[in-house]
């Protein structure tokens, strides 16, 4: 595949969408202005091609991407464009991972500018305020006229992808359990097996569980 960067396609929004269709990919645009545009990426090949001028653990490394985004099923990872700017600038191109709690709501996990630093420093003596509130005030209300990145996502039909944790079926998950149990002196079997139980399943990969 083409990596999205200037020697390939033209810094904007039409060369996003000619890179996202002459490569085939499952990433899609979610929200678009003239000059700025915002994708869900869906798997980690399309994370190397769209990320390509970041320095984002996410678009350079498998495990990062499982990491940050495909071990864990209501996880989205979001790029925002703001091609208003030089690619080379901090603020061309924000990557943020946002955790689908419902179909009305979702929390921001991470995000970063495009050299890889926390977006909230960026803020100067407002950096205490946090990332979701960097991500507000420099990326959504500049670029898309909008105050919540989070409003913007519900809008957009990215809670569709919400998986309610009682229904999941995740064969890793309980190989993790597997695991847990071998070092454990007491070993804790949800009835019925290995299944998934809502109480404990709001805990990730049950790890912070406190036995």
């Amino acid at each position: 595949m083409k990596s999205f960067t200037p020697k390939n396609y033209k810094w904007s929004v039409k060369g996003l969408e000619k890179c996202i269709a002459e490569n085939g990919m499952k990433s899609e645009i979610i929200y678009v202005t003239p000059s700025a545009a915002i994708v869900k990426v869906d798997n980690y090949e399309d994370s190397v091609v769209l990320g390509a001028v970041t320095d984002w653990c996410i678009c350079q490394h498998s495990c990062s991407w499982k990491q940050y985004v495909s071990d864990k099923p209501n996880n989205a990872q979001i790029f925002f464009y703001n091609f208003g700017l030089p690619y080379e600038d901090y603020l061309s191109v924000v990557g943020a991972t946002f955790e689908i709690l419902g179909k009305d709501k979702i929390k921001l996990c991470h995000c970063f500018s495009r050299e890889n630093k926390p977006l909230c420093e960026k803020l100067g003596k407002y950096k205490d305020e946090g990332d979701l509130y960097a991500l507000n005030e420099l990326i959504m209300k500049k670029n898309f006229g909008y105050s919540s990145a989070i409003h913007i996502l519900i809008e957009s039909g990215v809670t569709a992808y919400y998986q309610p944790t009682s229904f999941r079926n995740d064969e890793e998950i309980v190989k993790k359990w597997d695991d847990y149990n071998k070092d454990c002196d007491k070993v804790f079997i949800p009835s019925g097996g290995y299944s998934y139980i809502p109480l404990y399943a709001d805990y990730d990969l049950f790890d912070d569980y406190p036995f």
